[in-house]
Formats: C-alpha cells, sequence, structure tokens
C-alpha cells in the first residue's frame, strides 16, 4: 500500500525529459501513440534503480522502506482498532509487477495496476481493540506478510491555469486493494502473557483471509492518502513541463 506512494512518482519521472535527471531514466512522450506502454515498460526496467533509491529526484531507497512512527485507525464491523507503529517497515517494495498503465491526456485520468507476490511488514506496535474478532491488546512486536497483493489506482485531475501557466491538479484518488491472504504474528502484547499471545496468533492465522480482509480499508485510505500528499508537489510544476510533448 505505502508502495503506491513511491511507484505512482515514476510515470512522471519517465513522462519529464529534465536534463537534470539521470540518462538511465525512460523517456516517454506525451504525444506519444506507444505513450502508455512506454510508461508501462519504464516502470518495470527501473526496478533495479528504485530497489536503491533514485537521489536526484528525491526518491529514498525501497529494500527495505522505513517510516519512523505511523497512527492507524478503523472502526468498521470487522475491525475496531487503533494501532501505532513505530519503526514501520517494508520489505521488497521494488518487486512490484506493473500489469497496467493508461493515462487520458483528454480527462486527464489515471488508471494503472501493480501487482506483488508478497509484502512483509514490520514494526513495534501498541495496539487496541480487535480485527476480524480477534482481540488485540498493548505493546510488542508484529509482522505481517501480506500477498499476493493486486492494487488498482484511479486518479482523476484537471487543469487549473495560475499567471497563463497550467498545472495539473488532482481532485480525487481511489485505490483498490486485493489481498488475497496474510500470515501474522505478534509479540509481548497482553502484558507479555505468553497465553494470549500464543492464542493470538493462532487465531489470526487460522482466519488469515477474515483478517486481510478487515485491515483491506485502512491500507487503501493510507495508500490514497499518500498519493494525494505526493500530487500536491507537482502542482508546481507546469503541465508541459510534467507531460512534455516530443516536438
Amino acid at each position: 500500500m505505502l508502495s503506491s506512494v513511491v511507484i505512482f512518482i515514476i510515470p512522471f519521472i519517465c513522462l519529464s525529459v529534465s536534463n537534470h535527471l539521470p540518462s538511465y531514466l525512460p523517456r516517454c512522450y506525451l504525444d506519444d501513440p506507444q505513450r502508455d506502454e512506454c510508461i508501462l515498460r519504464a516502470f518495470n526496467k527501473l526496478r533495479p534503480n528504485v530497489a536503491n533509491g533514485i537521489e536526484e529526484i528525491g526518491l529514498p531507497p525501497l529494500n527495505p522502506f522505513v517510516l519512523p512512527e505511523l497512527i492507524l485507525r478503523q472502526d468498521t464491523p470487522n475491525a475496531n482498532f487503533t494501532i501505532k507503529v513505530l519503526n514501520f517497515t517494508v520489505a521488497g517494495l521494488y518487486k512490484y509487477d506493473m500489469k497496467k498503465f493508461q493515462y487520458n491526456p483528454e480527462t486527464k485520468a489515471f488508471h494503472f495496476r501493480i501487482e506483488y507476490e508478497t509484502i512483509p511488514i514490520t514494526g513495534d506496535i501498541e495496539v487496541s481493540g480487535h480485527v476480524a474478532s480477534i482481540p488485540l491488546s498493548g505493546k510488542g512486536f508484529g509482522r505481517a506478510v501480506l500477498g499476493p497483493v493486486n492494487a488498482t489506482f484511479d486518479v482523476k485531475g484537471n487543469i487549473k491555469t495560475s499567471r497563463g501557466i497550467d498545472f495539473y491538479s488532482t481532485h480525487n484518488v481511489k485505490v483498490d486493494l486485493d489481498i488475497s491472504d496474510g500470515s501474522y504474528y505478534v509479540e509481548q502484547l497482553f502484558n507479555n502473557n505468553q497465553t494470549l499471545v500464543h492464542l493470538a496468533n493462532e487465531m489470526l492465522n487460522a482466519n488469515s483471509v477474515m483478517v486481510s480482509e478487515a485491515v483491506t480499508p485502512t491500507l487503501e485510505r493510507l495508500a490514497e492518502k499518500g498519493v494525494k500528499r505526493f500530487m500536491k508537489t507537482l502542482t508546481r510544476i507546469p503541465y508541459y513541463e510534467l507531460f512534455p510533448l516530443s516536438r
């Protein structure tokens, strides 16, 4: 899910023809009839560079990707919890497989789909609530391996003109995650009551499909917020620098 934030940067890298960008970045043009195919190929070609980060554009290394702190909340019938995560670490984000990419210059809408075999996540957690009717409480350590994951992104925008210059402006982001299954492991929760911790782990994995489905809405909203935050940075770049023409 956090991969969406970082992976979403790549189409704009490939479209930009700035002389300040590394020579290994593929170049794709807005008026190229094969533009979408060009960007699709570029997504997958850039995997090794994405793993190590691309300093010139401020892309951090993704092997692994670490957030110092993250707070997640959800209140639905299947999951009602608050969780604070320290050293939120996601491994293997560069192992994506871009299956589809489309950009419609007329409607200013993006649509693309990414697949992952697995997404391993770890962190120190403080949690209260329940997931799929499984109670979780206390401080400890958590690990999840989600997957396979199928992520679909729809981003809609329009053109805003300022001082005679056109800029791309995002007005809606929708992320749909299909998380087929997962494995889950916690330590030290319930004041380190080993009986309760063992029972929680058994229940989480015996009901792993339900657990994955239950937490999906939170992960989708997290991805949407990340994409929106990144898109705000694009409003400072003129549209035809962001989406250059071949001539």
